[in-house]
């Protein structure tokens, strides 16, 4: 089982593995915040779990699982991030994504994501929808 500060440096290798195979522990390292002792401990337990390969000279890159892995929480994180911006969250997205990720079950991001595409798909209703917010809003500040 992954953790989630685990997927946290997988999701950042994932990203940088989108524009080059393989990498060096410094490029991870200048897009993640960490020790240099902390991301080599992250490192080897990425590679003891099977996400990643280490190859000659220090060199890494993913493993399929690792690719597929990283994917997967890219995709959940959009779609938290796509949901918390429907629903009008006042807090920042991307952080609220992040606190979330790790607490749903892949079933209740399914579930989520079907929302989301339901609202992308009609716009009618996502307007209605952001009218309702606002009156809600509204309210609220009379109180």
């Amino acid at each position: 089982m992954i953790t989630q500060n685990l997927e946290g440096y997988l999701e950042e290798i994932y990203q940088l593995s989108l524009e080059k195979t393989t990498f060096t522990p410094q490029e991870i390292g200048e897009h993640i915040e960490s020790t240099p002792a902390m991301l080599f401990r992250i490192l080897k337990r990425l590679h003891r779990e099977g996400y990643i390969q280490y190859y000659r000279h220090g060199v890494i890159g993913l493993t399929k699982e690792g690719a597929e892995l990283g994917k997967l929480i890219v995709k959940r994180n959009s779609i938290l991030q796509e949901f918390l911006f429907i629903i009008n969250s006042e807090g920042d997205p991307a952080e609220e994504a992040g606190r979330l990720e790790s607490q749903l079950m892949p079933e209740t991001v399914f579930a989520i994501e079907r929302l989301v595409e339901f609202f992308k798909q009609d716009q009618d209703i996502m307007e209605r929808f952001t009218r309702y917010c606002d009156n809600q809003q509204e309210k609220k500040e009379e109180q």
